[in-house]
C-alpha cells in the first residue's frame, strides 16, 4: 500500500464524522469584458481557504482584470477545521484545484509523498520565476532544499523582529535608536548583557518569551533535531542545549520572565510594563497597539540578535490529481506578483513574500506614529530579506520541538522542576522520535 492509500484509509473516516456542507462563493464575470473572450470556454476552478483571510476580492480582480475564462469558487473555513477539511479532501479524491494552506498545519502532510504536484512537472519555468522574486529563506522553509520537488509556493513572509520599550531602555542606561540597538544586539550574548544591566537598573525582566528565545537560537545551525532521513541529531547539535542552557540562566537571572508567550498572564505583565523586550512580527505590531494605545511613542524596532528565521503564514498547493494544472499555476504566478502581494497586505495585514514589494520606495518611507515615526517597514523588510528558513518544518523535528518546549513549560509553571532533569527526560524522549 503506499502512502497515499495509507494516507486515504487514514482519513476516510473522518468523512463520517464531520459533514460537508461547502458554502461556493462564485467570482463573477468583470464588466466591459472583451466581446471576443465571451465565447471561450470557461474553466472552472476552485479554491480552499481560510475565513479568517478572504482572498475573494483578489480572486474577482483576476477573473475580471487577467483572465476572464475562469470562473472561480471559493469555500471559506475556519482555523479549527481547516486542516480536517484538507484531509477528507484528499482522502476521498474530491479536492479542490487550489488550497491555500495555513503554513503551520504543512509538517501534518509531510509523510505523505505525492498528495501534491511537484509544480516543476507543470511549468518549470514558472517555477524558477517565482522562486526569483520570493524571499529565499521562506521559500526554503516550505521547500527545503534537500527535496528535488516543489509542491508549495509561499504567498506571505512572516519576519521576526525585536520590539523595545525606549522609555524603559532609557531608565535602564541603554541606547534607545534603533540603529544603535541593531549595532549593539547582533549577538544573543550581547542580549544577555543588556539583559542583566536591564533587570538591575529598572528590576524588571529584560523579556519574557523564553520559549520563543529557545526557538529563534535553535533555528541558526542546521539540521535542528533530525535529519533529512529522520535520524534524529539534536545530541551531535550544540545549539540546542545552548539555547536550552540561554534560557534557563536567563530565567534563574531575572532578566528572562517565566511566562508563557502570549498567554493572559504575560499579556497583563506586559500591559503593567513588567518587561520591555517582545519578539514577533508586524502583527505583533498591531497588537501592541491595541493593548497599549497610551504608549504611543514609547516602543521601537529593531532586529532580532543573529538574525531570523521565516515561517510564513500561508501557502499554494495543487492536488496531485488535479485536471485544470495549468490554469491553476498561472493564477498561483500571479498571487506572488507585486500588485497581489500588496492587496493582501493592506487589507489582510500578511505581509509580503515578494522582495520587489519589499523594496518600493514610498512604502519604505512610511512613518508609524505610534513607533515614534519610526520607518517600521524597512526594519520588516529587512528581516525578511535577510532571514533564514524554518527548520522545524518536518514533522519528527516537530515533534521533538515540542518536547524540549515542554520541557522549558515546565520550568516555568513549577518552581519546584529541576533543569537538569528536565533536560534529560526531553532529550530520552525526542531521541526516539523519527528514529530509523
Amino acid at each position: 500500500m503506499n502512502s497515499i492509500q495509507r494516507f486515504r484509509v487514514l482519513m476516510l473516516s473522518l468523512i463520517l464524522i464531520i459533514c460537508i456542507g461547502f458554502i461556493p462563493v462564485m467570482a463573477e464575470d468583470g464588466e466591459g469584458t472583451d466581446p471576443s473572450t465571451e465565447s471561450a470556454e470557461i474553466t472552472e476552478l476552485s479554491v480552499y481557504q481560510l475565513d479568517l483571510w478572504d482572498y475573494t476580492p483578489l480572486f474577482q480582480a483576476y477573473v475580471d482584470e487577467v483572465n476572464p475564462n475562469v470562473e472561480i469558487n471559493i469555500y471559506s473555513y475556519s482555523i479549527a477545521e481547516y486542516e480536517d477539511r484538507m484531509k477528507i479532501a484528499l482522502a476521498s479524491g474530491d479536492t479542490p484545484d487550489l488550497f491555500l494552506i495555513p503554513n503551520w498545519i504543512l509538517p501534518s502532510f509531510n509523510s505523505y509523498d505525492g498528495i501534491f504536484k511537484d509544480l516543476n512537472d507543470i511549468d518549470a519555468a514558472a517555477v524558477s520565476g517565482i522562486k526569483s522574486r520570493l524571499a529565499k529563506g521562506l521559500w526554503n522553509t516550505v521547500n527545503p532544499t534537500a527535496i528535488d520537488t516543489v509542491s508549495f509556493v509561499p504567498l506571505n513572509s512572516s519576519p521576526q523582529v525585536m520590539f523595545y520599550r525606549t522609555d524603559l531602555f532609557k531608565k535602564a542606561g541603554l541606547p534607545t535608536k534603533p540603529e544603535t540597538i541593531d549595532g549593539k544586539l547582533k549577538t544573543w550574548s550581547a542580549f544577555a548583557s543588556y539583559g542583566k544591566t536591564f533587570k538591575t537598573k529598572t528590576k524588571k525582566a529584560l523579556i519574557a518569551q523564553p520559549i520563543s528565545i529557545y526557538e529563534s537560537m535553535v533555528q541558526l545551525k542546521s539540521p535542528a533535531y533530525h535529519d533529512d532521513q529522520g535520524n534524529y541529531v539534536g545530541v551531535k547539535n550544540p545549539q540546542i542545549k545552548k539555547a536550552y542552557d540561554y534560557v534557563v540562566k536567563g530565567m534563574k537571572e531575572g532578566w528572562i520572565g517565566k511566562y508563557d508567550d502570549y498567554s493572559l498572564p504575560w499579556e497583563k505583565a506586559l500591559k503593567a510594563g513588567t518587561f520591555g523586550v517582545i519578539l514577533g512580527g508586524p502583527s505583533t505590531a498591531q497588537d501592541i497597539k491595541e493593548w497599549m494605545p497610551k504608549m504611543a511613542g514609547k516602543w521601537a524596532v529593531a532586529s532580532v540578535p543573529e538574525g531570523s528565521y521565516d515561517s510564513g503564514v500561508l501557502s499554494a498547493a495543487i492536488p496531485s490529481n488535479n485536471q485544470n494544472s495549468e490554469s491553476v499555476m498561472d493564477l498561483i504566478e500571479w498571487m506572488t506578483e507585486t500588485g497581489p502581494q500588496n492587496w493582501v497586505f493592506n487589507e489582510h495585514g500578511l505581509f509580503p513574500a515578494n522582495l520587489e514589494a519589499l523594496e518600493e520606495k514610498e512604502w519604505l518611507a512610511e512613518k508609524d506614529a505610534y513607533f515614534g515615526n519610526q520607518q517600521v517597514n524597512r526594519w520588516y523588510a529587512k528581516a525578511v530579506q535577510t532571514a533564514k528558513p524554518d527548520l522545524l518544518y518536518r514533522d519528527s523535528s516537530v515533534i521533538a520541538h515540542d518536547i524540549f518546549k515542554n520541557a522549558i513549560t515546565n520550568l516555568i509553571t513549577s518552581s519546584k522542576a529541576d533543569p537538569v532533569k528536565e533536560w534529560a527526560a526531553a532529550g530520552k524522549e525526542a531521541k526516539q522520535v523519527g528514529t530509523n
